[in-house]
């Protein structure tokens, strides 16, 4: 079975737009709302759990591969807190499978 898109797009309004599996993709779309977007990762709903956010971060456009490896190590990052049972404002532990 597929697995669900994991990474949210948000507009600079915090509301939601797309869903998506590549973080290059989602780097695509961040830039493509602008400044004050977001890409976060699965459960995670608080904007301080946001793995992207477009003119803070950076402009994702000027090189969605540097945009999508800043997004997996806090992908990661996100994950190592999870596992180790902190969790972040909103945070929700996207898949509980595996996991005691």
């Amino acid at each position: 079975m597929a697995c669900a898109p994991q990474l949210k797009i948000f507009d600079r309004h915090g509301v939601y737009q797309a869903a998506c599996k590549e973080y290059e993709a989602a780097a695509a779309l961040v830039s493509f709302y602008g400044a004050g977007a977001r890409v976060n990762y699965a459960g995670c709903l608080a904007k301080v759990d946001a793995l992207w956010i477009e003119g803070k971060d950076g402009v994702a456009g000027e090189s969605y591969d540097s945009a999508a490896n800043l997004m997996i190590a806090r992908t990661q990052a996100l994950e190592a807190r999870w596992d180790s049972g902190l969790r972040g404002a909103g945070a929700i532990a996207p898949h509980t499978e595996g996991r005691s």
